[in-house]
């Protein structure tokens, strides 16, 4: 006599993502990633630039490496998904800095807000320096 087996597979397991969004949990991000990626979107505001993490440049000196320069973040998470956040940043001189700088606040604002879900409470913007950009040539 032989023995038949037949095969039959399980129900299917539900994937977590069949579930909605709000129903799955919440994802908890650390500070310095919130600040990481405020360094990042900080980098997408035309006139906006990092800023020397060894001091200024000697009078004179015209060694000035962009590998050199860094937009520094920092942040604070607070209850609730809300963060603040403090931002050090270079902005081209001449532009008009109080419009760079409104730029560079909203869209902060919205690029972390839309990335990470969480709320930006405060956001302090600090100028550590202003860079000349050289004009550049017109030819007629």
């Amino acid at each position: 006599m032989v023995a038949v087996q037949t095969y039959e597979p399980d129900a299917p397991t539900p994937s977590p993502l069949d579930r909605p969004a709000e129903e799955r949990g919440e994802t908890d991000i650390s500070s310095a990633a919130l600040a990481h990626i405020a360094e990042g979107v900080a980098q997408e505001v035309p006139g906006v630039h990092g800023v020397r993490s060894n001091g200024l440049l000697p009078i004179g000196s015209d060694d000035d490496r962009p590998a050199d320069r860094h937009i520094r973040a920092s942040a604070d998470v607070l209850s609730r998904r809300r963060v603040n956040l403090h931002v050090t940043v270079g902005v081209d001189y001449p532009a008009r800095v109080r419009w760079v700088l409104d730029a560079l606040r909203r869209h902060i604002i919205e690029r972390v807000e839309g990335l990470t879900g969480y709320d930006v409470a405060r956001l302090d913007l600090e100028v550590a320096e202003l860079r000349r950009v050289s004009p550049r040539r017109r030819v007629l």
